[in-house]
């Protein structure tokens, strides 16, 4: 065996490895810290659910500020994986301060490097009539695919959320979250059917932060139509709205998009009369760590300056957190236009393993 055989088995070892092991933990389910803390394993006041990438810069700082964050120990946070990483896995493992849980996208292009549906030089038409072609994006395509394996799994495979008939939100790993974000989720969720019933989305990060107008905005939740420039960053609904979105599985997978985000906007399009309306604070509550983050007022950026930018931010506006009561905006939710994908979504594979996903047992 010479040494480009010797590393490419290697490399099949370690997938091999890495497989067997997502699978176990998968399966197991384990939640820590549960002991502890001193509370079980199935009564969570809030789900949090984060999208871990190969970003464990990014990911230890969101750590650090769910830390910081009021009743946070009584929340559920489940690290939801689509790239197994030693170091990020012992991270994760040594978070004290709330019940933890990871999951792993079992079919990710580190685990398909060469084939579908990782990387694959050909592209599908239909079922079995495949061609050679450079044209399916297979980054693009695993963003949807993972948005729509972690929901499912989440509503639907996992033991310990049965039972559980609150919001589940899903956060983007590269953020910062205030000290006051699930006082301010809470208060969200009792106004909703008062204020928004039709709205079927909760989010805390839709705008962009503006100091000067803060104390103005601070108090104010505005109801608006989930568009393709809204952040999806933060998002929250309940199981109520993902049996809504799995019983229209076809909308959200055979629309030539790459963006779950754009599929469903579609998805509510097809048999709602309004656009799909989302609750949202008008002063956020997570601030976007990735590239030059939010506070773009200089050249040149990094991590540890975005960051500093944010707890510069957070500490002037401390006054303004926890706020007492909420006043409701009324923004565009006007009828329904209809809208075409956007592409990288062409692929008849994606489309039928989309639908494979929301139809599993296991």
């Amino acid at each position: 065996m010479d040494a480009v055989d010797a590393d490419e088995q290697a490399l099949q070892d370690e997938i091999i490895d890495m497989s067997k092991m997502m699978k176990l933990i998968n399966e197991k389910q384990l939640i820590r810290n549960a002991k502890k803390i001193g509370l079980n394993d199935s009564s969570f006041e809030t789900v949090l659910v984060v999208k871990v990438h190969n970003n464990i810069k990014h990911l230890g700082v969101l750590l650090d500020s769910i830390r910081k964050i009021r009743y946070i120990t009584k929340s559920l946070l489940i690290f939801a994986h689509d790239y197994y990483n030693f170091d990020i896995n012992f991270m994760l493992r040594r978070v004290p301060y709330v019940r933890t849980m990871q999951i792993f996208y079992p079919y990710s292009s580190q685990i398909y490097p060469d084939i579908y549906p990782g990387r694959d030089d050909r592209f599908c038409r239909r079922m079995n009539r495949c061609v050679l072609s450079n044209r399916r994006n297979a980054t693009l395509a695993q963003s949807k695919l993972f948005w729509w394996w972690v929901t499912s799994q989440v509503f639907d495979h996992i033991d310990a959320l049965k039972e559980y008939e609150g919001y589940i939100y899903f956060l983007e790993s590269e953020l910062y979250l205030s000290c006051d974000f699930i006082h301010v989720m809470k208060m969200m969720e009792k106004l909703q059917p008062l204020f928004c019933p039709q709205c079927r989305l909760l989010s805390l990060a839709s705008r962009p932060p503006r100091p000067e107008q803060y104390s103005s905005n601070n108090n104010s939740l505005v109801v608006d139509a989930w568009g393709p420039n809204f952040s999806s960053s933060v998002t929250g609904f309940h199981r109520q709205t993902w049996h809504e979105i799995k019983y229209r599985k076809q909308a959200f997978c055979y629309l030539n998009d790459s963006s779950w985000g754009n599929s469903l906007r579609y998805l509510f399009s097809t048999t709602h009369e309004q656009k799909l309306l989302v609750l949202s604070t008008e002063g956020p509550r997570a601030f976007s760590t990735k590239g030059c983050g939010e506070f773009r007022n200089r050249t040149g950026c990094s991590m540890d300056r975005v960051v500093l930018d944010i707890s510069n931010f957070l500490s002037k506006i401390q006054r303004e957190l926890f706020p007492e009561y909420f006043e409701l905006k009324v923004g565009d939710t006007g009828t329904n236009e209809t809208m075409q994908g956007y592409g990288n979504w062409e692929d008849a594979r994606d489309k039928e393993f989309c639908m494979y996903i929301a139809i599993r047992n296991s």
